[in-house]
């Protein structure tokens, strides 16, 4: 197993020079402990929010397995992400802030958020030394280890060393046996993970239980526009502790020079950190970094890039065959607005609108007296439009009509889900929520009425304990595109269905 591809690519690489005459920075302010362990403060925080309060948030929010990644004193784009997916986990309004049920939430977790720590001998043994930019200068090295204790402290806390100079004014990170205060996310990893997924359009990994259930997420970084994420279905290969890194400056588009090829030494600070999680695509991976700062904030390969101590934990939730699944996400179903009532059309002229004909029952064993119109319902703000048929776990999924397989795709709404075209691809069939696909499904396959495509489940964001089918029709536009068209109640439809 090597790891060979993925390095860091600053958003803003460009560089300019400081002018010879500035003005000293102020320094930031000191941090109050008491502050940040005070679960009674509990302002709003969104985007712009900075203090202890932000501090608080994040680290309860790693705390409960949902990592902003390196935690820091500020609320931003990795921030509102960890919030929402939380909120969403939680059954609560995803608005991406701190709000007051969102408090309640996150406080519920009772344990102080920092805590004091007495550095020990180890902590300040290093080796530490600088590490060199330059590839072919970091292959000289024979370990990749952290630049100064306020670095691997930092790591191990999963904060920003600033921070943690910060919470600790005055006070030297060098000295065996002074007591410093250090945020308090030193807890059990979650259970054994059956899928992850990668979400590129969200910058994130969420790990799921065989039952759907959300383990864990983290913020990640998910390619670039030269080195797209490797969309698909793969499945985890393995894992490498301590890696090397293999450079070879041919796989790189900006590679510069004539740089040859070349292996780094194993090290937090090797390009791919602490793990490389080995996927069935070749050349790409899961791994950690050595700039936790820039993760959710840079660029990379195509890889997939999470702090070291997200990637460490991931590492030992995953094993060989574990499904992980590459995706970015397609808006739901774009459909249009009913058209406008019109004057019945003379006997005998077909209407351009029809509903489609007679349908077999899309879930196995449920009778159309137990199925309920749930088209015009709310969903999220907006109308359902589609009608969800509720049955145990595990129900088989039949095709409601012949027909031929459009799509395959996982989304954060849908879960696993089918598009299936009609023969005369007039309308569209969209099975969502999927518990898996039947063994064999795959796009461009031709199915017939009645047959298994999948199973009954909650993946995406039905309920975990209302396992059903979101069972949706669309009218197509003569684009014939499997995410756009104009809206059909399946209710009626169903109640005449064989």
């Amino acid at each position: 197993m090597v790891a060979i591809l993925c390095v860091a690519v600053p958003c803003s690489a460009a560089r300019t020079k400081t002018p010879r005459h500035t003005a000293r920075k102020k320094a930031p302010p000191h941090l109050d402990p008491g502050k940040v362990n005070d679960g009674n403060s509990a302002p709003d925080l969104g985007p712009g929010a900075e203090g202890e309060p932000v501090l608080r948030a994040q680290i309860l929010l790693a705390r409960s397995h949902f990592s902003p990644g390196e935690i820091n004193t500020k609320f931003g784009p990795t921030a509102t992400k960890a919030v929402r997916a939380f909120q969403a986990a939680r059954g609560l309004p995803q608005t991406g802030t701190v709000d007051a049920a969102t408090w309640k939430a996150l406080n519920a977790d009772q344990a102080p958020a920092v805590i004091l720590y007495a550095l020990t001998d180890h902590d300040e043994a290093g080796p530490f030394g600088k590490i060199p930019r330059d590839m072919i200068a970091k292959a000289k090295l024979k370990r990749l280890g952290y630049s100064s204790p306020s670095e691997a402290l930092g790591e191990r806390f999963h904060v920003n060393p600033g921070v943690l100079q910060r919470l600790n004014p005055g006070k030297s990170l060098r000295k065996p046996g002074t007591e410093i205060v250090v945020p308090n996310v030193l807890v059990s990893p979650p259970l054994e993970a059956s899928q992850i997924v990668v979400n590129g359009t969200e910058g994130s990994v969420t790990a799921f239980d065989a039952a759907g259930k959300l383990l864990a997420w983290y913020a990640a970084t998910t390619g670039s526009e030269h080195d797209p994420l490797p969309v698909g279905n793969w499945k985890i290969l393995g894992k490498s502790f301590s890696p090397k890194f293999h450079y070879n400056p041919d796989l790189f588009w900006d590679a510069t020079g004539a740089q040859s090829k070349a292996t780094i030494a194993p090290g937090p600070n090797n390009p791919v950190g602490m793990v490389w999680i080995d996927l069935s695509k070749k050349h790409y991976g899961i791994h950690g970094t050595p700039e936790p700062s820039e993760v959710g904030t840079s660029t990379s390969h195509g890889c997939i890039r999470l702090t070291n101590w997200d990637a460490v934990e991931l590492a030992h939730m995953v094993k060989p065959g574990t499904p992980a699944i590459l995706k970015v996400d397609t808006p739901r179903p774009q459909v249009q607005p009913p058209p406008r009532p019109q004057a019945q059309a003379p006997r005998g002229h077909d209407e351009e609108t029809a509903a489609p004909g007679r349908l077999i029952m899309p879930v196995a064993g449920v009778d159309k007296s137990a199925v309920r119109d749930t088209f015009n319902e709310g969903r999220d703000g907006h109308r359902h439009e589609a009608t969800d048929i509720l049955a145990p776990r595990g129900t088989p999924v039949l095709a409601a009509v012949n027909g031929t397989v459009k799509k395959l795709f996982h989304s954060e709404q849908g879960g696993l889900t089918v598009y299936e075209f009609d023969r005369s691809e007039k309308y569209c069939y969209y099975y969502a929520h999927l518990d898996r696909y039947a063994d064999g499904l795959t796009e461009g396959m031709p199915l017939a009425a009645g047959q298994v495509i999948g199973y009954v489940g909650t993946t995406g964001n039905a309920p975990h304990n209302t396992p059903h089918l979101h069972f949706a029709i669309f009218k197509l536009g003569s684009e014939k595109q499997w995410w756009r068209g104009t809206a059909i109640n399946p209710y009626p439809v169903l109640l005449a269905s064989r």
